[in-house]
């Protein structure tokens, strides 16, 4: 019995392995990803006051996919809080990513690692657990390539002008092509 291989292509008789061409076609598609969106931080850094209500977070769009990184959390406390992303029309909210992040009191750097297709998304945190929170009118400026920052929020009450939670939040194009 004869099992076909579908990643050799034969050429006069010749095999050739399409693994390294694949590999390089994929790191050439990262890197134009990468070009189109490049990453960045967005957000204040930590200051203002610690806030413990559920689901109030940030309210943002995006036109392609992304990958949200690390970003630093300002905790009141130690634990473990959940970190969530769902889909938000700037009313209905519904879950996509859910992460379990352990943190000590105090300023901490966490890994989101949540993959986004294009949408319109709230990244809050469920619970009470106290985080802070930042006054923030700067949304516009750091809004570009796709990716609209539209202002903190939460399913029950209108947008305002705080950033909730995740400080110098880390987006790029894939999870390949942080800062």
């Amino acid at each position: 019995m004869q099992v076909e291989n579908t990643n050799t292509e034969t050429t006069n008789n010749e095999s050739v392995d399409l693994r390294a061409f694949d590999d390089v076609l994929g790191r050439l598609e990262a890197a134009a990803d990468a070009l189109e969106f490049p990453a960045r931080q967005v957000g204040p850094a930590p200051q203002g006051t610690q806030h413990g209500a559920t689901r109030w977070g940030i309210h943002f769009e995006t036109e392609r996919s992304i990958h949200l990184g690390e970003a630093t959390v300002d905790a009141g406390q130690s634990g473990t809080f959940t970190a969530v992303v769902g889909e938000y029309d700037g009313s209905s909210f519904s879950p996509v990513h859910e992460r379990n992040i352990g943190v000590a009191e105090g300023i901490n750097t966490i890994d989101l690692d949540m993959a986004l297709e294009p949408g319109e998304y709230l990244l809050t945190r469920d619970g009470s657990f106290p985080l802070r929170r930042s006054e923030w009118s700067d949304w516009e400026s750091q809004s570009r390539d796709g990716l609209e920052l539209i202002g903190g929020a939460h399913p029950d009450y209108a947008s305002n002008q705080f950033w909730y939670y995740y400080f110098d939040l880390n987006i790029a194009a894939n999870e390949n092509t942080h800062l």
